[in-house]
């Protein structure tokens, strides 16, 4: 065998994977840490048996939470690799849906500018440039695009019911998401950013107009609330807009007080 050394008796064929699984664990272990203190989080907002929409589900962190907690899960995603990701890991999963679809103000079709990273994917031109201008994402190349379908939240209430629970993550398409949305929802979740708290403002305002929703926030990948107490939208973008933290971001809540209440 040209002078090799006869293995020990203690390898065998795929030992050093084995070898790398094992030194991988204490990181796996942070993770899988984190992700059941982010599901607890959820487990304070929605119920088991109640109705949650994943819009922006990317490849369905956050849905498989949700599933995990008993919840039936839409899972509002236009991207088709990240869409065949959720569909392969959840097919199974009693209480699972799926629409690919981006959502918008009206039905139709938009742009979708994508990056090496799915989770940048895009439909707002605006937040590409502010997020290149600060810095954020130097360097991200988001030259490709593909024409996805759109459609409303209204839309797929009509079709699936209204959910107790809407987590929305969509890389600055926010505001647009809720401007097809005509009903009120007990519970909602939006992404935002320092850079582009305008927008999310305007998202507050448009909440507004559909019931009286009070607000926190969480910092990150969090899985826990900012704040101790619950404020109104105006003083929520306030506050965010004077935190030291130039390129602060996560997640802002609103709960429709009354909704909120009765089912207390």
């Amino acid at each position: 065998m040209g002078g090799l050394a006869t293995p020990p008796a203690w390898f065998e064929p795929g030992i050093l994977t084995k070898l790398k699984l094992q030194l991988a664990r204490p990181e796996r272990r942070a993770v899988k840490k984190s992700r059941l203190a982010q599901q607890r989080f959820y487990s304070r907002l929605v119920r088991p048996g109640e109705l949650a929409f994943d819009v922006g589900a990317n490849i369905g962190a956050r849905t498989g939470m949700l599933l995990n907690l008993g919840c039936r899960v839409l899972a509002v995603e236009p991207q088709p690799a990240c869409v065949a990701k959720i569909r392969e890991k959840y097919k199974s999963r009693g209480g699972f849906l799926i629409e690919q679809t981006a959502l918008g103000a009206a039905v139709g079709k938009a742009t979708l500018h994508q990056s090496a990273a799915d989770v940048l994917g895009t439909l707002s031109t605006d937040w590409m440039e502010r997020m290149r201008e600060s810095g954020r994402f130097a360097g991200t190349d988001w030259s490709a695009s593909i024409e996805v379908p759109v459609t409303t939240m209204d839309s797929l209430i009509a079709k699936h019911g209204t959910p107790a629970l809407v987590k929305i993550d969509v890389e600055g398409f926010e505001e647009h998401v809720l401007a097809g949305l005509s009903t009120p929802i007990r519970c909602l979740s939006l992404e935002f950013a320092r850079e582009f708290l305008d927008h999310t403002h305007n998202c507050v305002k448009k909440l507004a107009t559909l019931a009286d929703y009070a607000w926190n926030y969480g910092v990150g990948d969090h899985d826990n609330f900012a704040l101790s107490t619950w404020i109104d939208g105006d003083a929520m973008i306030r506050h965010l807009s004077t935190q030291p933290d130039a390129k602060l971001w996560g997640d802002v809540y609103a709960i429709d007080r009354r909704a909120w209440i009765s089912q207390s």
